[in-house]
Order: C-alpha cells, then sequence, then structure tokens
C-alpha cells in the first residue's frame, strides 16, 4: 500500500510536470508565432462567476456544443451549437435557451469563393433537433465576408433574401498598428496584450466575428461607471488570459449576455499540447 502511495504521488507529480512543460512550450511556439492561430490549446471550460459553460469537440478539435453544467439554469441563458460539412468547414451554427429546442438564431454558412464566406441568419425559427436549418423566409438578412491572403476578415457585404439584389459594396473591417480592430462607433476601445481567446479557434473567429490580435478589455460608454478602472488581465503559462473582465452590455463573450459590473472577471480554462502529440 505504502509502494502504491508513492507511486501514485510521483506519477501525479510527472504529469503535472509535463502539462506544466507543454503549457510553457506552447507559450514559446506562440510567441514566435504572433500571427499564427493559437489553436495549441483548446478551451475547455468558461465560468461566469460559478456558471459553469462545458465546450464538447469533434475529432478534428472544433466546437460541436457550448453548455451549461445544469447546476444554476437560467431561462435567459443561452446554449449554442456548431455542424460542419465533411471537409469540417463550419456550416451552420445555431443558439437555443437552456435545454431548449425553438432556436434564437440559426446560421447557414457558404462557400461560394476563396476567401469568401455567406452567412444566412435566420432569427427565431427552427427546431434545433432538425437536421438541417428552417427555410429561408424573405427579409432574411444573408452577408458575405471576405478574408485577406491569412484568412483575416477584411470587409463585410449584405443583401436581403427575396430582394433579387446581390449583396452592396464590401465595407472595411479595418485594424490598427497591431493588429486589432477598429471599432468605427467607439472613440475608445482599449486592448491587452495577451493572445485573443478566440484565436483558440478558427470557429471562434468566425461566429463571433473577432479576428483581433489582443482581447478587448474597455470601452467607455453610457452603460459603464465612469469611475470604471481597467482590470489587470491575468494569463496562464501558455501566454493565454485565464481571466477576463466584463466590460460592458455591448460587448460580450462567446455570444453570452452576462454582465452584473465591469469590476467582475470571467475564467477562461484550457488544454493545452505541443505540435505533433495526439489528444489533449
Amino acid at each position: 500500500m505504502k509502494k502504491n502511495k508513492y507511486f501514485l504521488l510521483a506519477f501525479s507529480t510527472l504529469t503535472a510536470l509535463l502539462l506544466l512543460n507543454s503549457c510553457k512550450k506552447a507559450r514559446d511556439y506562440i510567441h514566435d508565432h504572433p500571427d499564427a492561430p493559437a489553436s495549441l490549446c483548446r478551451i475547455t471550460q468558461l465560468d461566469f462567476l460559478g456558471l459553469i459553460v462545458n465546450i464538447d469537440y469533434n475529432a478534428r478539435g472544433n466546437p460541436v456544443h457550448m453548455h451549461y453544467d445544469g447546476s444554476l439554469g437560467f431561462a435567459f441563458i443561452s446554449e449554442q451549437y456548431f455542424r460542419y460539412d465533411h471537409n469540417d468547414r463550419l456550416t451552420q451554427y445555431y443558439v437555443s435557451s437552456y435545454q431548449g429546442t425553438s432556436a434564437r438564431e440559426w446560421h447557414k454558412y457558404g462557400y461560394p469563393g476563396k476567401n469568401l464566406i455567406s452567412d444566412t441568419a435566420i432569427l427565431f425559427a427552427g427546431d434545433i433537433n432538425d437536421p438541417a436549418p428552417p427555410p429561408t423566409t424573405p427579409g432574411t438578412n444573408i452577408y458575405l465576408y471576405k478574408f485577406n491572403a491569412e484568412g483575416k476578415m477584411i470587409g463585410i457585404a449584405s443583401t436581403v433574401y427575396g430582394s433579387n439584389q446581390p449583396p452592396g459594396a464590401f465595407t472595411p473591417v479595418e485594424y490598427d498598428a497591431r493588429g486589432n480592430k477598429i471599432v468605427p462607433y467607439s472613440s475608445e476601445v482599449l486592448y491587452d496584450s495577451t493572445v485573443n481567446v478566440y484565436r483558440t479557434n478558427k470557429v471562434w473567429q468566425l461566429v463571433y466575428q473577432d479576428y483581433s490580435r489582443n482581447n478587448r478589455i474597455y470601452r467607455p460608454d453610457s452603460w459603464n461607471n465612469p469611475a470604471d478602472v481597467i482590470l489587470p488581465v491575468t494569463v496562464n503559462p501558455a501566454g493565454l488570459p485565464s481571466a477576463l473582465p466584463w466590460i460592458g452590455f455591448d460587448i460580450v463573450s462567446f455570444n453570452f449576455f452576462i454582465n452584473p459590473d465591469s469590476q467582475y472577471y470571467y475564467s477562461i480554462h484550457y488544454a493545452c499540447q505541443l505540435p505533433g502529440q495526439q489528444g489533449y
């Protein structure tokens, strides 16, 4: 029994050291490749002050379901779902209420050309158990996203289904010198210096339309207390933020509208691996 105890202790210590070493090497890789996706670390869980969101992935490492653990189920909490084609390209992203079956929003993605993705945004229609999104009805917004050679969104055009009109001219998506999105409706948007959490998976970047290099941490507006301060961001050994502050009702994280006060954080948990390793 004593021998087994020492063996378990040694095994646990070795496992912890290997995980820490993987995180440090992942951090070095991310640091040396600042424009590459930070896909060496996968987000496994979000913690909004006790509201736990778990994330399930498919075999290729892309998210398929974001769901609460059920211990604190609120009616306004949403669940998110993702479907892919045989090339593992995102084809559907839809959102329902907590344990509900009616879709609040259902996005149908298409790939009409090189560096182009279409997004048919169907609102308040469809049953999430159906194998396909509901039929597109007149008045539904259809967006066309344009990307540069590095896969960064650089333009958005739109049209309305049933209008028989093609998408209009692309509105540029502009970035500052640091590679962060310039928000045209705000006079001041501040970013931290850590890796944007959405860079851990291209699916996050697409559905949340955020290809910034760093994380947005503050935007003063009428919802925020003028006395609000810019809160520091803590990082994990891989250099990714382990907690980010809530910063305003109009700025959400992972499409979750949970924002009691801008002086709180939500926590982010990861599993990291090195290039060439199998599994997480």
